[in-house]
């Protein structure tokens, strides 16, 4: 088992209207201050910012649901969400003063950047399986697919408000794919058994660039979790339960050299996984209904 502690910490110049962030830099590991203003700031205004508007998205999907044998059902669904103006911050942009009055600066605010696409489809199998006895097992297998591409930016000052390394991460720092396998098993009437496979395939880290020759983008390869869980129901109103959560205590990828990384500031994993790097975990539960 391994505890991380990650610190950020944010101050707002009452002067200037301006939060600073103190967060890290993502290839270096050092710190670093980042500042936020509002779009309608005459700062932001000056470089092209303008008031946020809301997000626009339009979907289409498509799904069937089937019979597949006596105890099986088959639903599969398909969708594409685009939507646009997307806020996203911007990275720094230079700012000089015309007057002459205000220090040479960087800023950053909110703005309605991206035209971003969401397409996938999720596949949903649920089946019964009748053992000897009074014995049955539940099955259910969950799969999803996501693909997010941003399609459009718009310039801020004739920059791009979000940078292409920001862009990419959008596109790749979440798994494409992703399934749970659950199967639940009542052994008795009092007696039940659950265990659950959770994947995650593969995808990016979020520090450096894919591909780059130094200091690259790490590539994080695709990983499994098992959960079980025993119920017992003790009587009419009280049942309890123990179980594991990622039983064979697995982690995910750590990330160091020649990848970008940050393990000078003690992040080993990658920060934006969807899977976990907390190591496996033991409870015990008890519901009791009136």
């Amino acid at each position: 088992m391994q505890f991380l502690l990650v610190f950020k910490r944010s101050t707002l110049d009452k002067q200037t209207d301006r939060a600073t962030i103190t967060t890290f830099d993502g290839n270096t590991g050092l710190q670093v201050e980042e500042g936020l203003i509002p779009a309608t700031d005459p700062r932001a205004v000056a470089t092209g910012g303008q008031a946020i508007k809301e997000e626009n998205s339009t979907s289409v999907s498509f799904g069937i649901t089937s019979d597949v044998g006596e105890n099986t059902t088959l639903t599969l669904d398909f969708y594409k969400i685009a939507v646009d103006d997307r806020i996203y911050r911007t990275g720094d942009i230079n700012y000089v003063d015309p007057a002459g009055i205000l220090p040479d600066q960087t800023i950053s605010f909110y703005t309605n950047a991206l035209d971003v696409e969401h397409q996938g489809f999720d596949l949903v199998l649920t089946t019964d399986l009748e053992w000897s006895g009074d014995v049955s097992t539940d099955v259910s297998f969950a799969y999803s697919y996501n693909k997010i591409d941003v399609v459009g930016q718009r310039l801020i000052g004739g920059v791009k408000p979000v940078s292409d390394s920001k862009v990419e991460d959008i596109e790749n720092n979440y798994p494409n794919s992703r399934f749970t396998l659950t199967t639940n098993t009542a052994i008795s009437d009092d007696l039940s058994l659950m265990v659950r496979a959770n994947f995650y395939g593969s995808h990016y880290d979020e520090r450096g660039t894919i591909g780059a020759a130094t200091n690259p983008s790490a590539e994080i390869s695709a990983i499994t979790y098992i959960d079980a869980e025993i119920g017992y129901q003790v009587n009419e109103d009280l049942k309890v339960k123990f179980g594991f959560s990622n039983i064979f205590d697995t982690y995910v990828d750590t990330i160091g050299p020649p990848n970008a990384n940050r393990l000078s500031v003690g992040l080993p994993y990658p920060r934006r996984s969807a899977a976990n790097y907390e190591g496996g975990s033991w409870y015990l539960s008890a519901t009791y209904g009136l």
